[in-house]
């Protein structure tokens, strides 16, 4: 995919209003934003900067009327985000206490100004103890924020495409790649560099080949035996980041757990219940809720959760659960695996949907009609 240097600006400037709007609402003087180099926790950062880090810690200040500030520790990341952020230079500071330059920048703002802060329990213990000698009143937002995002823009939804399409490209690999015989480290080690090769910029890509085939892991070294279930979970964001996943039980033979078969048909029907339920006019509890009810009324139990977001970083900041009353709008993305749990063993399947004002779009919604390699082989290979 190709992106001009005017969409992109175009897109930083939808953003950047994003985050006034969000002062307004609130009633902030700034935002303050922390990010740690791992998935899943640069939420905020890529949102307000198009940039990953790959090391340390960085902070983002937002003050009222005025573009973002990147606060970096080294000179290296203050080199590589000036190569690869949509940050004007004089935008990109470096400190050897980011702490602290982030506390003169809200000192520097007159009064006793209010702070809004995106999950603040997870700022480190230096920047807090930096932080509260301010003068400044620091605000929860995480909710609002959340919500002024999560509808993705046309660019985004390209993007999360984009990574959807790779994700179900690399299923396809490990379909062409599987075999009998072979360790799951080996096939999961080729289906990374398969991803990587192809465009990814961060994956994480886990699986399961024994009982309970509901709780995924790195591979252990486990040989795929002739009726064995292989459960292959892909997760990764594409050269913009923006990330998407797909979950895929082989059965390697039809005489292979018919336990497992027979919940691979309860999450079929738990998923359509809940993509039925991700429409605009109702909430993300609802969705979990249709999930819950189809498979309780199986008699099964749900391993760990529903699922979760998707975009612009690992998760989204979107947990798909009975708390979350989170009203539901177009141009949401989230991805549904339903982790469940029988007497006797369990699966995971999952795919990426888009909200739209009526149906939910499926986004790797591919190779569903069976869980059989047979079958698999017959339409991919």
């Amino acid at each position: 995919m190709t992106i001009t240097k005017q969409e992109l600006l175009e897109e930083r400037a939808r953003r950047y209003k994003l985050f006034q709007e969000a002062m307004t609402e609130n009633k902030l003087d700034a935002l303050l934003f922390s990010s740690f180099a791992m998935a899943a926790e640069q939420l905020q950062l890529k949102y307000a900067t198009n940039y990953r880090q790959s090391t340390r810690r960085a902070l983002i200040f937002i003050e009222k009327n005025k573009t973002p500030k990147l606060i970096l520790p080294t000179a290296g990341q203050k080199f590589t985000a000036g190569k690869k952020s949509w940050l004007e230079p004089d935008d990109i500071l470096t400190a050897d206490d980011i702490n602290q330059m982030a506390a003169d920048l809200i000192e520097s703002i007159p009064g006793s100004p209010r702070i809004g802060v995106v999950n603040f329990s997870n700022i480190s213990l230096g920047a807090y103890k930096t932080l509260s000698q301010t003068k400044a009143e620091f605000v929860e937002i995480a909710q609002q924020f959340v919500e002024k995002y999560a509808p993705k823009s046309e660019m985004e939804i390209k993007f999360v495409k984009e990574a959807s399409d790779l994700a179900v490209a690399s299923f396809e690999y490990i379909v062409r790649q599987i075999k009998v015989g072979m360790s799951d480290t080996e096939l999961m080690g080729g289906a990374e560099g398969f991803c990587f090769s192809n465009g990814a910029d961060e994956t994480l890509l886990l699986s399961r080949s024994e009982k309970p085939h509901t709780f995924i892991g790195g591979p252990t070294g486990k040989i795929i035996g002739p009726d064995d279930v292989f459960v292959y979970s892909v997760e990764l964001s594409g050269k913009f980041h923006y990330w998407s996943q797909l979950v895929r039980p082989i059965f390697m033979s039809e005489k292979a757990h018919q336990d497992a078969y027979e919940i691979w048909k309860i999450i079929l029907e738990a998923e359509a219940a809940g993509v039925r339920a991700f429409r605009p006019g109702n909430r993300i509890c609802d969705l979990a809720e249709a999930v819950e009810e189809v498979i309780d009324r199986h008699g099964c139990k749900m391993g760990v959760w529903s699922g979760h977001g998707m975009g612009v970083d690992l998760g989204d900041g979107i947990d798909i659960g009975r708390p979350n009353k989170m009203q539901i709008v177009p141009n949401m993305v989230v991805t549904l695996h339903p982790s469940v749990q029988g007497e006797t063993d369990g699966l995971l399947y999952g795919n990426t949907y888009l909200s739209t004002k009526g149906d939910a779009i499926p986004l790797t919604g591919k190779y569903q009609e069976s869980p059989y390699f047979d079958y698999f082989k017959s339409v991919i290979l």
